[in-house]
């Protein structure tokens, strides 16, 4: 990328049902994300700065997943971006939806394209729980302020790449602009130690939430 060695690895959902299908809408299985900590740890190995690219309604929640351990999974593909000694630069392209977008978005940077929306939870799911009525979800998605513009606010991510034109109406626009992005975050990092890269995403994430206060319903 711009003639420097990077890591990368994304979601894909895929396009038209065939392809959604073939791809599990983007819900990555317990094995996907044990691929993702072997991937980062050569990354981390040869210090090769990770690109992860998110769109996803959430991990996989079949039968096989719970029986092959898709909630460990997800927690050490967690602890495994916090122990990185390298720059993570994450970017949620479209559904960033509950651990399954979590555990490969624990980065230094998180970027959302201007249409996407970054949640612990689908608003269906919060509803189910809440309310006990999954028909109930445009309430409950106001409620978490799931968009980009309330994630900026509260803190949760660092850019907002402007889609000006929905992203996939114009593929080459979207894809110009978050390369922009991705490289003024990439030379950021430049001139950090791998210490300083460790300790920058740890306070990042420990400060999220502090001295704020958020109502909820």
């Amino acid at each position: 990328f711009e003639g420097r060695s990077v890591c990368i690895i994304g979601q894909e959902r895929g396009e038209g049902i065939n392809e959604r299908v073939r791809h599990n809408f983007g819900m990555v299985k317990s094995h996907g994300y044990r691929k993702c900590i072997r991937v980062m740890k050569l990354a981390d190995k040869f210090n090769i700065p990770i690109l992860t690219f998110i769109d996803s309604p959430g991990a996989d929640a079949s039968p096989d997943s719970e029986n092959t351990g898709i909630f460990e999974s997800i927690a050490s593909c967690i602890e495994c971006c916090m122990e990185m000694r390298v720059p993570i630069i994450s970017t949620v392209l479209g559904s960033g939806g509950s651990g399954g977008a979590l555990a490969i978005s624990s980065g230094n940077k998180i970027l959302m394209m201007s249409n996407s929306i970054y949640s612990v939870i689908s608003p269906e799911g919060a509803a189910s729980i809440l309310f006990r009525d999954s028909t109930k979800a445009a309430s409950a998605a106001r409620a978490m302020k799931l968009t980009a513009n309330e994630a900026l606010k509260m803190g949760l991510v660092d850019e907002i790449i402007n889609e000006d034109i929905v992203a996939h109406r114009n593929k080459e626009r979207a894809v110009s602009s978050i390369r922009i992005a991705l490289i003024k975050h990439l030379e950021e990092f430049k001139s950090f130690t791998r210490e300083e890269i460790f300790e920058q995403r740890k306070e990042k994430f420990l400060n999220i939430g502090k001295r704020k206060v958020f109502k909820v319903f």
